[in-house]
């Protein structure tokens, strides 16, 4: 795998229309092709949180107006005005990062609303992140932390929802 690392790229200024968008100032003038890019990170409180991208469109060299998925007004993303931005960028040069900080500590539910446990680390892989969870019964197991599967995230109250398959907990 590649090694990776988190680079600020810009903040948001503002929300941006009635959806729940945000524009976001770049600080350079970024050539990377922004359509295929699945998320983007928030630092919210010291912390580097991932925020899906729902759509991005780019005005000129350096502005971009985003969506992120679960965020459809604008008071939904107004706390987040002024917080940085950042994105995974490939360093040939750099140590591995492996994203482990950004839902640490978060509770995990299923659908059913029901306390899975707490997410202890993070790791990245090439297609998804994969999350171990400690569970209240004190066992730990892995679950795959995919759009696919993300139900809800919560920043505030440090969530995420996910369909967890059945049958994963005893893996």
């Amino acid at each position: 795998m590649e090694n990776l690392r988190l680079s600020e790229i810009g903040r948001i200024a503002k929300t941006y229309g009635f959806r729940g968008d945000v524009l976001i100032r770049l600080a350079e003038r970024i050539t990377d092709d922004f359509d295929t890019i699945e998320s983007l990170f928030l630092l919210v409180e010291g912390r580097a949180v991932p925020f899906i991208i729902e759509s991005v469109v780019s005005q000129g060299n350096r502005t971009l107006i985003v969506k992120f998925r679960w965020y459809d007004s604008p008071e939904s993303m107004a706390e987040f005005a002024g917080c940085p931005v950042l994105m995974i960028k490939a360093e040939a040069d750099l140590p591995a990062f492996s994203d482990h900080r950004m839902l640490e500590g978060f509770t995990l539910y299923d659908e059913d609303g029901t306390v899975r446990g707490i997410i202890t680390s993070i790791a990245l892989t090439k297609h998804q992140w994969l999350a171990t969870v400690d569970s209240p019964s004190g066992k730990s197991f892995l679950v795959p932390v995919h759009e696919d599967l993300v139900r809800g995230v919560d920043v505030q109250e440090r969530t995420l929802i996910i369909e967890i398959p059945d049958g994963l907990e005893n893996l």
